[in-house]
């Protein structure tokens, strides 16, 4: 996923049948996609990348790369430039 441009973090999951030391889940927090200001629009299409990136682990050898899809890739970094984190905050852009 962060390869693609996608940030997300490993969590557990209620009633999973793993060790505690294994996370079994994936958090995406709307509240991230809402503070860049996107709406149900962009959550969609988001959510169509996430799945885009999901189809293309699913056949992938735990442990072995995957190859990035520059075509993803480029979407979620438009979408991300269109929505900044810090829009007002000049000094971050400069760096």
């Amino acid at each position: 996923m962060e390869d693609h441009g996608v940030t997300t973090n490993r969590n557990l999951v209620p009633h999973d049948t793993e060790s505690p030391d294994v996370t079994s889940g994936l958090r995406m927090g709307t509240s991230a996609i809402a503070a860049r200001g996107m709406g149900e629009a962009e959550a969609s299409e988001l959510a169509e990348l996430i799945a885009d990136v999901l189809d293309r682990v699913g056949g992938v050898t735990p442990g072995s790369s995957v190859k990035i899809d520059p075509a993803i890739a480029g979407k979620v970094s438009a979408m991300a430039s269109t929505f900044p984190l810090y829009p007002n905050n000049t000094k971050l852009r400069r760096i």
